[in-house]
Formats: C-alpha cells, structure tokens, sequence
C-alpha cells in the first residue's frame, strides 16, 4: 500500500508540474502575442504620424517587459516627433538607467539639446555619460559643443582688457563717449559715466575713475571713496599696495593714503604678480612692490594692457635689441628665442602669438613653437583656444591648428577665465561666451 501511495503521489506530482509549466508557458505566449500586437500598432501608428498612439502602445508593451532599453528609445522616439519634450526627455532618461554603458540614449538627448541652442543643458547630459564603453562619439561631440558659443550684445565703442578679481573678471567699456564696467556675462556693473575708468582692486576695492577731468577713486557701486589733495592728470588701478600716477608731467606711485612714491617716471604701470613695468627717457624696466628695480632700465619696450598691467600672467614681453623676449616675474629670460614680434600672454599656461617674418605663429614660454606661423595676425591662448586673422577677418583655433569658431569677426580678443571674449562686428565691440560658461 506504501508502495502505491508513492506511486500515486508521484503521479500527482509529475501532473502538476506539467500543469503549472502549461500554464507558464500560455501565459508568456499570450503576453508575447499581446507584446507584438502592441509593437505592431506602435510601429503602424509611427508609420502614419499618429504620434498620441504610438505613444500609448509603446507604453503598453513596455508595461509588459520592462527595462527594455531598444524600446524605451523607440518609446523616446515617438514623444519626440509628437513634439512632446518632457517625454522624451523622460524616455531618454530612462534608457540611460536601464544601460548606463550605451551611448545612444546620451548622444539623442544631447543633440536634442544642441539643435534648441541649449547648450549647457547638452554638455550636462554628454559630462555624465563617464560610463559610456565606445567613447568616440560622445567625446567628439563633447569637443564640438565646449567650442559652441553664446552672443551676448554690448554695443560698446570701444572695450579695455580684462582683469580678473577672484573669481570674476571686468572690463571697462566706452558707450557714447562715457566710460562704465561689465562683467563676463555683459552685465553693466557700473553704467557708463566717466571719462575714464580704470578697474576694480580686490584688496583696496577701489576703482580709479575720471569725472568732469577729476581723477578719484570709487567703490564698486560708484561712490566717491578716496581724492587725493593734488590735481593729478591720471591715476591707475591698484594692485600690491601700489597704484601708478601723474602729476606734473611725471609718473609715480601712491598708497591708499595717497602717499606718494618716486614721482621721476615717464610712464608707470599698474602691479600684478609683484612687478611694473616703467619709462624713463626711452627705454623701459621692471620695479617691484618694495619699488625698487627688478632690471635695469634697458628696454626698447614693455608690453602693457590697456589698463597698465605688464604681467597678469606671470609673463613679461620686452623688446630688447629690436627683438621680442619673453621673461618671467624676477625679471630673467624665460628662454633665449627671439621673435620679430610678440602679443602679451593671455593666460598662466597658454602659447603666446609670436610673429616670424610676416606671418604669425604660437610658441610656448620656453620659446617653443608649437603652432607654425601661418596667420595674418594672432592673440596669445586662453582656455585651449587663441583668435586668429586668417585672411580678413578673426575666428578661433584650438591648440592643433583646427578652427573651432569661424572667421565671422572684424577683429577678436582672446576668452578670459569666465569664458568670454570681446569680438568687433561692424562699428562695435559685443561679446561671445563660451557655452560651457553661460548662464
């Protein structure tokens, strides 16, 4: 009898097993036949730009089989022909935390992105795509969309160069025939006024302005901060404790208690890194911030910027001899090349423009040439890009030569650390910002 109870129950057993994999095995079928019914429908409405219904049989077969990567794109697809954005944004979103490692759901919602010109919101979505396996295609499209650019409009007539301070850079612009600040989002930070306007001191926080041909300093919401007792036909932008003067048809220095420093100049220049350029008679030499002689006075030339800085960059151009050399911030050569001309360094590691003969080319602080003269004209690289003449007009080129941002301008300035430059278009000076710096 235990025998055959055995028997029997294995019997059972083996029937219910056999039941329960029937009814496995129908179930699937028939959610499989309900899975292709619905990608059929899908697809046929996709056929007839019936977009509303795709959509909604799209997302009825992945009710079915979730975490389907092929189809949440399809899915993705048909929210973007119907012109529903946060669907498609969603989709796209999904399919990347299904396959982290797959490019395709990255590169769709990038280029999205690009061709509605939101380029920050691109470059977030290729940034993230670090667990992509085949790279090629995201990396180049990350390199295409750093190179994309923003116009911001200024209109100014004329722009100084920029100076950084902390975290911001500024430069002074000239709106009809007043001078006021921007920022590097174009943004007027004080409204164009005076004659002149230097730039702002982090430490000092003052600014040196011209009004109604009285030099003085303000603060940065143009109050009147600091006069001096005497009428000086200029004062400079202070930097290490120091700003340059002139009075009496001599250049000097002065404290922030306007005490004044060997007033026997004819030009003195503003301090960066702890060094000036100065003049006497015709030729040219570094001071220090204790005011005391870096090099002798023996240049043809120093190269300063538009507001008297020498060496924002720890980078001093001189002409010695008729030829252009580069020295560092103790006043000593950085290299014994020469070139028949130079620009300023626009950045702390950026190759400077030098030209060769008559066309211009790129070398580095050791004297280097990393880019051969090939250009009309040149500006010294920042942020891995340097403005270039090629024929006429100004674009930018990367470090290899390539041109990443076209001949469109009438002249051009290189970016500063905020990833903005000043272009000429026409009669006026506006603004490009780099994409990844927009905001």
């Amino acid at each position: 009898m235990k025998r055959l109870n055995s028997i029997l129950f294995m019997v059972v057993l083996v029937i219910m097993t056999g039941l329960s994999w029937f009814v496995l095995f129908k179930n699937q079928t028939t959610k499989n036949l309900e899975y292709d019914k619905y990608i059929r429908m899908a697809r046929r409405n996709m056929e007839k730009q019936i977009y509303v219904d795709a959509v909604a049989n799209y997302r009825e077969a992945l009710a079915l089989t979730p975490k389907d990567y092929n189809l949440e794109m399809e899915l993705a697809e048909a929210y973007y022909l119907w012109g529903n954005e946060e669907g498609f944004v969603t989709a796209c979103n999904t399919a990347i935390g299904i396959d982290a490692t797959n490019s395709y759901a990255y590169l769709k919602l990038a280029k999205y992105y690009e061709n509605l010109q939101k380029y920050h919101e691109a470059l977030k979505v290729v940034k993230s795509a670090d667990k992509v396996l085949d790279r090629k295609e995201i990396e180049q499209l990350l390199y295409d969309l750093k190179n994309k650019i923003v116009m911001k409009s200024v209109g100014a007539k004329q722009i100084t160069a920029w100076r950084k301070i902390g975290n911001t850079n500024y430069c002074a612009f000239q709106y009809e025939n007043k001078w006021g600040m921007l920022n590097s989002n174009a943004k007027q930070s004080i409204k164009p006024q005076y004659e002149y306007i230097g730039v702002y001191d982090e430490v000092s926080k003052l600014i040196p302005v011209c009004f109604n041909g009285e030099y003085y300093y303000i603060d940065s919401d143009a109050n009147r901060k600091l006069v001096g007792d005497y009428d000086y036909t200029f004062l400079g932008s202070f930097g290490d404790g120091y700003a340059p003067a002139q009075r009496d048809g001599k250049y000097g220095y002065i404290n922030i208690r306007f005490e004044e420093k060997n007033f026997e100049y004819d030009f003195a220049g503003s301090f960066a890194n702890g060094i000036a350029a100065v003049k006497q008679g015709e030729k040219w030499g570094l001071i220090n911030k204790e005011l005391k002689m870096v090099t002798e006075i023996k240049y043809d030339d120093i190269l300063v910027d538009s507001n008297g800085f020498c060496s924002m960059y720890g980078i001093v151009v001189a002409v010695e001899n008729g030829k252009y050399i580069f020295l560092n911030t103790e006043g000593k050569r950085t290299c014994e090349q020469q070139f028949d001309k130079a620009k300023m360094a626009s950045s702390n590691s950026g190759a400077i423009a030098v030209q060769v003969g008559e066309n211009w080319g790129f070398a580095d602080i050791n004297g280097n040439i990393v880019i051969e003269a090939e250009y009309k004209d040149a500006c010294s690289f920042s942020l891995g890009l340097a403005a270039v003449k090629i024929t006429s007009d100004w674009g930018y080129i990367d470090i290899n030569g390539n041109l990443v941002i076209p001949d469109n301008y009438m002249e051009a300035r290189p970016f500063n650390s905020n990833g903005s430059a000043i272009v000429q278009t026409g009669d006026i000076w506006d603004m490009i910002v780099l994409c990844e710096y927009s905001n």
